[in-house]
């Protein structure tokens, strides 16, 4: 549990962010270093997600390593390779304190 989380000081230095090494995330580079890029590695979606119903997200599509983030439960999922099928829990938001959807601002790939 992250008691303090607080993605809502976005864009300065102070921003909580949710973090994922490139070597696990993104091996193939083909995210990139930096925050996630909405409807394409990146989506929201309201139900709970099944590995099929990724939303407006390209690299989902695409068969590339993608983040879908569900409304229903509060999770947030990872896809190494789209509709190839499979799919990680990365984390449950619900476990944070007081904070809403997540959005790609507040999911960054780092070195």
């Amino acid at each position: 549990m992250i008691p303090d989380f607080d993605p809502g000081i976005l864009f300065g230095a102070n921003a909580d962010r949710l973090q994922f090494r490139a070597a696990a995330f993104d091996p193939g580079s083909t995210i990139g270093l930096g925050t996630l890029d909405d409807g394409v590695t990146f989506s929201v979606i309201a139900p709970s997600f099944d590995g099929t119903n990724a939303g407006v997200n390209s690299a989902f599509g695409a068969g590339l390593p993608t983040f879908i983030f569900s409304e229903a439960d509060a999770t947030l999922y990872y896809d190494a390779d789209g509709l190839a099928g499979g799919y990680t829990v990365v984390v449950r938001v619900a476990d944070f304190f007081g904070i809403g959807p997540l959005t790609a601002a507040e999911v960054e790939i780092v070195v």
